[in-house]
């Protein structure tokens, strides 16, 4: 296939258009039909997403989607690392085919490049779609069998490596039961199984509601809460290849304080900002989700500081210059904290904070799924 000339070779084309976001190759496309069937190949896109994913501080492959009331907004990341601050027209309004609703709680999370949306029924399974935020297909995952006494909350969306397998999975808990249990969806069997985790793990312990999840290294997170034998906030999480969860405690001595706690992906390891009681806003990383000696306190937001921010912030992205994207859920507030300089910047208000719902950081993908 001749893409430019004959005197450039395939390789080379192919090894400088997989090191460009998603954004510039959807506009390459039109450069000629040797570029768009390259563009276009499934191995193109594996490769374009595999070397994006190797430098996570890098936001110009990444977009910041809103959800705003009804409306899910997009902010593109080169408009954060090329502007001071961001303005209304920075922000497009995406049709994603999902039926959101004020009347209904709806979560969203990201993974291996498509975006899981579910609208939470506490009693009754969600309804749940998968969709590719940049060819914009979108798919309606089955609705799983109700079961009796059972009740919903959090859900979470992960990739599975070993078998190319991407995951719905959906805790749940029994009225009568004490363990928390699972249903999971596979794409690429198209059906629902269920996993009971094991008493020692999942006992009284489940997803906080309204915390959302986050994904990495193939382990979705969720805010849990273990209710007996005292009421203590945990991590939970959930391993989409082995199918098992297991539990992460927050830093040793935040516990008391964890109540107050986001959570996030920041380059490439768990990013968790906790109020701390008379200290501040405490932002830990979490190295390896197996190692409680892995948590490292990077920063402490001053208690003045975070005064503005009504004391939550829910870590978005960090830079290769320290620089973390936040987002605060109480007042509609997009903002930068800088870890050298050790100061907070704003840089969008939206103007209904009481319709502000949630923020996430996506990576897009040129691969069709469904």
């Amino acid at each position: 296939m001749e893409i430019l000339s004959a005197d450039i070779p395939r390789d080379l084309v192919e090894g400088i258009l997989t090191e460009l976001p998603t954004k510039s190759l959807n506009r390459f496309r039109c450069v000629s039909k040797g570029f768009d069937a390259l563009i276009s190949e499934p191995q193109f896109g594996k490769l374009q997403y595999e070397k994006a994913c190797r430098n996570p501080f890098d936001i110009n492959h990444h977009k910041i989607f809103v959800l705003d009331g009804i409306d899910l907004l997009c902010l593109h990341g080169d408009a954060i690392s090329s502007k001071p601050v961001i303005s209304n027209s920075d922000f497009e309004e995406v049709d994603t085919g999902f039926p959101f609703s004020d009347k209904n709680e709806v979560t969203i999370s990201s993974c291996g490049g498509l975006i899981c949306f579910s609208r939470v029924s506490v009693t009754s399974p969600p309804d749940i779609f998968l969709w590719n935020s940049l060819n914009k297909d979108i798919f309606k995952v089955p609705r799983s069998k109700p079961i009796d006494n059972a009740y919903y909350r959090e859900m979470g969306f992960g990739y599975d490596h070993s078998t190319d397998d991407y995951k719905v999975v959906m805790p749940f808990m029994e009225l009568e039961s004490t363990v928390v249990q699972a249903e999971i969806f596979s794409l690429r069997n198209q059906a629902w199984r269920k996993v009971v985790a094991e008493k020692n793990i999942g006992q009284f312990i489940f997803p906080c509601p309204q915390s959302g999840s986050v994904t990495l290294k193939g382990k979705v997170c969720w805010l849990g809460f273990r209710s007996e034998p005292e009421i203590k906030r945990m991590i939970m999480c959930f391993d989409v290849v082995k199918e098992k969860f297991h539990l992460v405690q927050p830093p040793a001595h935040t516990r008391d304080q964890a109540k107050q706690m986001e959570m996030g992906v920041l380059g490439g390891v768990l990013g968790v900002c906790i109020n701390e009681s008379g200290i501040g806003m405490a932002i830990w990383l979490m190295k390896d989700l197996h190692a409680a000696e892995s948590w490292t306190k990077v920063a402490v937001i001053p208690t003045g500081e975070i005064s503005r921010f009504s004391g939550r912030l829910k870590p978005l992205f960090v830079n290769g210059n320290g620089e973390i994207l936040m987002f605060c859920p109480y007042i509609g507030t997009l903002l930068i904290y800088n870890l050298k300089e050790r100061k907070s910047r704003i840089i969008f208000r939206f103007k209904n904070i009481r319709k502000v719902k949630t923020a996430i950081t996506h990576m897009e993908s040129l691969l069709s799924c469904f």
